[in-house]
Order: structure tokens, then sequence, then C-alpha cells
């Protein structure tokens, strides 16, 4: 888990992707900002990759914000806007 540590949350470090990886591909698709991360990760394109501790990471650019209010409101719509414009159709 070494590499997950930099983007520990608040209420502790994220440990869910060691487990799911039991016997499983993990893909984890998130924003790239969150108010309850301690550090989140730079990112430039809308969509960006990474692994970390074998578990698959997608990024999406996701606009920052301050509290819970309607900017928070908005970068949820957002990401989910960019979620379903760039899903694969079969």
């Amino acid at each position: 888990m070494q590499g997950l540590l930099k983007w520990e949350w608040n209420s502790g470090r994220i440990t869910y992707p060691e487990n799911w990886q039991k016997g499983h591909n993990v893909t984890i698709i998130a924003g790239s900002f969150s108010h309850l991360r301690k550090t989140n990760p730079a990112i430039s394109e809308n969509f960006t990759e990474q692994e970390i501790d074998g578990a698959k990471y997608v990024w999406i650019k996701t606009d920052e914000y301050d509290s819970n209010g309607i900017a928070r409101a908005l970068s949820m719509y957002h990401f989910c806007r960019a979620l379903t414009a760039n899903k694969k159709r079969k």
C-alpha cells in the first residue's frame, strides 16, 4: 500500500483496494478533487489513468470547492456528466 499513502483521507487511510484485489482486477474511478483527501492528485487531462499498488485508478478532472454548497454540487454534476459522456458503448 506504499503508493496509496499519499492519498490518505482525513478519516483514515484507504484500505479497500487491497481487499478487493484478491482474485480480481480492480479499477477505481474517482474525481480528482475531494475535500476528504489530505492531498489530491495533480492531473492536467480530463481523464488520467494511474496504477497504485496493483489497482488501476481513473481520475476524472473535477472542480475544486471550499464547502458543502453549490460548487460541490456542480463538481459532482461535472463528474457524472464526464463519466456518462465517455462511457464505452457495446
